[in-house]
């Protein structure tokens, strides 16, 4: 098993990097859908 300092680093033995990808994939979908949810309301 590895640590979970191992698995939280960037690279192909961490998912820090995949993590921070799909923060940032919610993050767009949420201010993308912003306006529209705020003009149906």
């Amino acid at each position: 098993m590895q640590s979970v300092w191992t698995l939280l680093s960037w690279g192909p033995e961490g998912w820090l990097d995949d993590i921070a990808y799909g923060v940032f994939i919610t993050i767009s979908l949420a201010a993308a859908t912003l306006p529209l949810g705020l003009v149906i309301g």
